[in-house]
Formats: structure tokens, sequence, C-alpha cells
């Protein structure tokens, strides 16, 4: 009963190492597949935080905006002055 016993865990523990065995290039070639997938993702996120952080600066772009709030002040000095001037050419008449 014993020896036979020994015998059919001997034959189950080499089905299980061959089982084992056979799965387990399948695992590795998984694991590579799954860095190399992370390893897109890393690259994708690095060019779109580039060209975000570039649209980011075409936006904010200090000279663009220094030349918009000095076009605005002088159409509204421009303005101020029109105005300005039909008063007085309203005063005079």
């Amino acid at each position: 009963m014993q020896k036979s016993l020994i015998i059919v865990l001997a034959v189950c523990l080499l089905s299980v190492h061959a089982f084992v065995k056979r799965d387990a290039p399948a695992a590795a070639a998984a694991a590579e597949a799954n860095t190399n997938y992370l390893e897109d993702i890393q690259k994708q996120l690095g060019a779109l935080s580039k060209q975000v952080g570039d649209k980011l600066k075409e936006t904010f772009d200090p000279e663009e905006i220094k030349k918009g709030l000095n076009d605005a002040v002088n159409s509204i000095g421009k303005a101020l002055e029109e105005v300005k001037a039909k008063s007085e050419a309203t005063k005079k008449e």
C-alpha cells in the first residue's frame, strides 16, 4: 500500500513538474510582453507631456501676452481720445 502511494505521488509530481515547465516559457514571454507594453505606454505619455508642454509655452508666451495687452491698452486709449474729441466738439456747438 505504501509503495503504490509513493509511486502515485511520484507520477503526480512528475506530471505537475512537466506542466509547470511547459507553461514557464509562456509566462516569461508574457512578462516580457507586459514590460514592452509598459515601456510603450511610458514613451507615449512622455511624447504627450512634451506636446502639452509645447502648447502651453505657445499659449502663455510672455511676449505674446505683452503684445496683446499693449494692443488692448492702445485701442482703449484711442477709444477714450475719440470720446473726448466728440465731447469737446459737442461742447463747442
